[in-house]
Formats: structure tokens, C-alpha cells, sequence
């Protein structure tokens, strides 16, 4: 989960994205927060098995 933190912060930071409207920003931002929390949801899908039942 961590990379995943890490690619939205590159994405937040990026120069051309924070110099845009911040209309503009929240569209553009949507589409990667949901590809993230896609990605995290395969993660933890693929994880769980590995993990000890509790």
C-alpha cells in the first residue's frame, strides 16, 4: 500500500498538475484515486491467502 501512497503524492506534486485550475486537478486526480484503490483492493485480494487466519 505504500507505492501505491507514494504514486498518488507524485501524481499531487507534479508541477504541471498543480498549476492547473483546481477544477481541472480534481478531475484529472479522480481517475488515478480510483485505479489506486483498484490496485488496492487486488493487493489485499492477493494477500489475504498468505496471510495466518486470525
Amino acid at each position: 500500500v505504500a507505492p501505491l501512497i507514494y504514486m498518488a503524492s507524485l501524481i499531487a506534486s507534479d508541477s504541471s498538475y498543480t498549476q492547473q485550475p483546481n477544477i481541472t486537478k480534481k478531475a484529472q486526480i479522480l481517475p488515478y484515486l480510483r485505479r489506486l484503490s483498484q490496485i488496492s483492493q487486488n493487493i489485499a485480494t492477493i494477500a489475504k491467502p498468505s496471510q495466518p487466519s486470525l
